[in-house]
């Protein structure tokens, strides 16, 4: 029920008008239809139009107890909150640490921890060597003061003592600040520790759907090249899957453990390990050299048990990582701190 926006008009803007406008401008006449479409979805708590910006499929909720939708286009997604879907963790965990990546606030912790002010200029000023002899230097805007790392005071009255600050003694309010500093130091390190795990395998996550296209030539030409039937080729398609949704739950697992309790936390990290080493090796089985080597090969027989062992092994692997997948997953749900 749009209305006409010239102003004194109060003619009613129907569907029909706009796709009559819209009929020779196919892509702006599908985004009009996707927006009606989720204008349906959003007055309908059980329906919901899939998030993958390359479908259009309204997607009906199976049963309240679920959350984890796989849409027929293969996107798998939370029906709670439209994301990707981030299975171990809940709606909320996946806000904050969006909320956590986007945050200046990191930054200024950043600052308060690496940094401290030139007291003549008040620039912030980072030490990168041990040495306690610091210069606010010219060149980079700075005022030439130098002084003490430690104390802030002038520096001449320190004389040689580079490494040493022999003249600062701190009161409470000092102990509180450096306490202080070092707590959001640790939680900083802890952040930063857990984000370049989840930051690699999201990396990974990202090569392994690109291998998509790599793995079905592989199949054409195993058809084509060598007789191999189409339905016994469908093994590639679950061992691509599966390191796809490795992957996924691997990154999701970083975010987990940021939030977990240290009582809990060796045991985690151990079944991740034991994940993340089986879909590494599903993974580089899918990427290597290996296929083509093995599709060179002319003598048929060599083929076949070259090509029955190279199964073999995935195969293996697959086995393995769904019992990791699962372990991890429902080990998570029965230990909820």
């Amino acid at each position: 029920s749009i209305r006409c926006p010239l102003s004194g008009c109060n003619y009613i803007v129907t569907r029909d008008i706009f796709q009559k406008c819209l009929e020779n401008d196919i892509n702006s006449l599908r985004i009009f239809n996707k927006c009606l479409m989720r204008n349906f979805t959003d007055s309908n708590s059980d329906l919901k139009l899939c998030p993958n910006p390359k479908c259009d499929i309204i997607v009906a909720l199976p049963g309240h107890g679920m959350v984890e939708i796989k849409c027929n286009c293969g996107y798998l997604f939370c029906f709670k909150c439209l994301r990707e879907s981030h299975r171990p963790c809940d709606c909320d965990m996946v806000e904050f640490w969006e909320n956590k990546t986007k945050s200046e606030g990191e930054n200024a912790k950043w600052l308060v921890v690496n940094t401290k002010q030139c007291p003549n200029c008040h620039k912030y000023i980072e030490k990168n060597q041990g040495c306690n002899h610091m210069t606010c230097r010219k060149n980079v805007g700075g005022c030439g003061y130098e002084f003490c790392w430690i104390c802030l005071g002038e520096w001449k009255p320190h004389g040689s003592s580079y490494f040493e600050c022999k003249k600062y003694n701190p009161t409470e309010v000092d102990k509180q600040k450096e306490k202080m500093r070092q707590n959001i130091k640790y939680e900083l390190e802890r952040y930063a520790n857990y984000y370049d795990s989840y930051s690699q395998e999201a990396k990974n996550l990202k090569l392994a759907e690109k291998l998509n296209d790599r793995i079905e030539k592989f199949k054409t030409s195993l058809e084509k090249e060598k007789n191999q039937p189409h339905l016994e080729l469908v093994f590639f398609d679950e061992a691509l899957q599966t390191v796809i949704d490795c992957h996924r739950i691997l990154k999701n697992t970083y975010i987990y453990g940021y939030f977990m309790k240290d009582s809990y936390i060796t045991l985690y990290t151990h079944h991740q390990d034991l994940l993340r080493k089986e879909a590494d090796l599903l993974h580089e089985l899918l990427e290597l050299d290996e296929l083509p080597r093995i599709l060179a090969i002319t003598v048929l027989n060599d083929f076949n048990k070259e090509f029955s062992i190279y199964k073999g092994r995935i195969r293996s692997l697959l086995s393995a990582i769904t019992k990791f997948k699962e372990s991890i997953l429902v080990d998570i749900e029965n230990h909820p701190d």
